[in-house]
């Protein structure tokens, strides 16, 4: 079977893969870079993948880098 793939979608509204899920490793993100800003890219405990924008929207350091519990993001610039 097939690791399902990582996908975003681009200025046109299309689909983009970005690569396999098991890339990110559990509790971990990687940083897509877009026109728009970084994406971080999660994978949470429960192995759901999640985008946000890799800032901060209290102190706008990088998402990214934020401490990972479960299902929680925190970041490490609050």
């Amino acid at each position: 079977m097939n690791a399902p793939e990582k996908l975003t979608m681009n200025k046109l509204n299309q689909w983009v893969k970005l690569g396999a899920v098991e890339d990110i490793p559990p509790l971990g993100a990687r940083v897509v870079k877009s026109v728009h800003g970084d994406i971080a890219v999660f994978r949470n405990a429960d192995n759901e993948i999640f985008a946000l924008l890799d800032k901060c929207p209290h102190q706008g350091g990088p998402l990214s880098q934020g401490d990972r519990k479960s299902t929680r993001l925190n970041s490490s610039h609050t």
